[in-house]
């Protein structure tokens, strides 16, 4: 499974330069169904799993970044966890673009204690936050709880609410964006990835957080997770730049 997913970053266009390849640990494994509406359920197989196993001491010196971005159950177990949170700082103090979604799953998380607390250092610092309604829940939160809490007026905050759209915040201003809905929904698994992804493409480019720059980063990203609902699959179902800017010209 791990020389499957290498394969697919390179034949993505991938650089592969920093991965490790353990040999005595297993790739984690996840089981998606769907109901009616094509939201997935997820059952994962991670026990001593590579992505839980990252090292400090196994990171990468990265000089030329332009965006750090984590998140998800990467964040969930040490070792992995630390040594993702030590690069976040690495990166803040280069004076990196950093982004974080945590696509919060209680199933997998044994330390809450260890976990909201990497997650109050995170949500105080990241420059881009992408939360979920089911984040939300899962963390007994509020969105304008989230902003507040963590002085997050100069940062981006985002809050997708699925077909109703999604919510940004930044500088004060509120900015809501309509879902960009595709005639027929196959799947919406890693729609919010999708998402996350279309945010990300547009603000490494943009580098300006204000109202309007956001609204327009937000619209690129809806259209993308849209698109991703209208194909079976995860990383299959993510559309290519030339059919988002079909649809929204930036």
């Amino acid at each position: 499974f791990g020389d499957a997913l290498l394969k697919f970053m390179e034949e993505e266009g991938v650089s592969t330069e920093y991965g490790i390849v353990d040999e005595n640990v297993k790739t984690t494994l996840a089981f998606i169904s769907l109901d009616e509406k094509g939201k997935p359920s997820f059952v994962f197989y991670r026990e001593k799993a590579a992505d839980s196993n990252l090292k400090v001491e196994e990171l990468p010196d990265i000089e030329d970044a332009d965006l750090y971005h984590f998140g998800s159950i990467s964040v969930v177990d040490p070792p992995s966890s630390e040594a993702f949170l030590e690069m976040f700082r690495r990166m803040r103090r280069k004076g990196v673009l950093t982004s974080f979604d945590p696509n919060v799953r209680p199933s997998l998380i044994s330390d809450w204690n260890g976990y909201r607390k990497l997650l109050d250092e995170v949500f105080s610092e990241v420059d881009v936050l992408k939360l979920s309604e089911e984040d939300l829940e899962n963390l007994s939160e509020t969105f304008e709880g989230i902003v507040e809490k963590y002085s997050r007026d100069e940062k981006i905050t985002v809050l997708t609410l699925g077909e109703r759209g999604s919510i940004g915040y930044v500088k004060g201003k509120t900015v809501r964006v309509n879902a960009f809905k595709p005639e027929v929904v196959v799947d919406t698994t890693g729609c919010g990835d999708a998402y996350m992804a279309g945010l990300i493409h547009v603000l490494v480019r943009r580098r300006k957080f204000s109202p309007d720059v956001l609204r327009e980063v937000m619209e690129f990203a809806s259209v993308t997770a849209g698109l991703a609902a209208t194909r079976e699959g995860a990383a299959s179902s993510m559309p290519r730049i030339e059919e988002i800017r079909g649809l929204q010209t930036l």
